[in-house]
């Protein structure tokens, strides 16, 4: 399985839902879904149901200690985030036969000026499950993008933040 997962919610990263819409249509996705889909994606929309304790990473918890420090409102959306990617892995591995390989393409993306390391929680969450192995994290640097380097989230003038410019490739073998 060869995958580039979204980096999060699409307020603040690339909005698939919208770069694909027509696509979509062509393809025959009803209209209800194509103009939905940023909202039905991993961590579209922040649930009242997930919690903590469903996604098993000591980082994330930190991560989100962090953000709860800074008094952010983004602690329940990075959470949902989270908790569908693992939902997707509980499903990769169902499908993945023995000795066969994932390889995620992650990048860390920036959440209330606190970048989320994103590619180390989903190794954590990985080598926790006790069915992959880790063997390999390439890191690659992303020479051109359609999106800026650097953004102004909060609008303050001359207070910028650096966007995603480098992306892990994580590889892992199922055991």
């Amino acid at each position: 399985v060869l995958t580039s997962p979204p980096y999060g919610d699409s307020i603040t990263t690339v909005a698939y839902g919208q770069f694909c819409k027509f696509s979509s249509l062509w393809v025959g996705l009803s209209h209800y879904l194509a103009t939905r889909l940023d909202r039905l994606s991993l961590g579209g929309g922040p649930s009242s149901s997930v919690s903590i304790d469903s996604v098993a990473s000591p980082l994330l918890t930190r991560t989100l200690e962090v953000l709860d420090q800074l008094g952010s409102s983004r602690r329940p959306s990075v959470l949902h985030f989270f908790a569908d990617i693992g939902i997707s892995l509980l499903e990769i591995e169902r499908s993945l036969k023995k000795g066969g390989v994932l390889c995620l393409v992650v990048g860390n993306r920036t959440v209330s000026r606190t970048k989320l390391p994103t590619a180390e929680i989903l190794e954590e969450l990985l080598r926790g499950s006790g069915r992959f192995r880790h063997e390999e994290t390439f890191e690659r640097h992303i020479p051109f993008k359609t999106l800026p380097w650097a953004n102004a989230p909060e609008n303050v003038p001359n207070c910028r933040g650096e966007t995603i410019s480098r992306e892990s490739v994580l590889v892992f073998s199922r055991t």
